[in-house]
This record gives C-alpha cells, structure tokens and sequence, in this order.
C-alpha cells in the first residue's frame, strides 16, 4: 500500500512540475511575442515614414 502511494505521489509531483514548466514557458512566449510585435511595428512605422 505505502509504495503504491509513494508511486502515486511520484506521479502527481512530475505532473506539476510539468504544468509548472509549461506554465513558466507561457510567459516567456507571451514577452518573446511582444518584443517581436514592438519590433515588427517600430520597422512597419520606419517604411511608412520613408514612404511618405
């Protein structure tokens, strides 16, 4: 009984540390999206300037 308990606790730790994971990446992609659109922006605003 006691292993199958520590099997199942070993279980839902490494299904959090997994969602903990994907969580922490999720953010990291959110920050790496915007630094992407301020940038792809900024040079959009450069070309119309040029244009004009």
């Amino acid at each position: 009984m006691a292993a199958q308990e520590n099997q199942a606790l070993s279980k839902i730790a490494k299904r959090a540390s997994t969602l903990t994971d994907a969580a922490g990446a999720l953010s990291d992609e959110a920050a790496m999206n915007d630094k992407f659109l301020s940038s792809f922006q900024r040079g959009i605003a450069k070309v119309q300037s040029k244009s004009d």
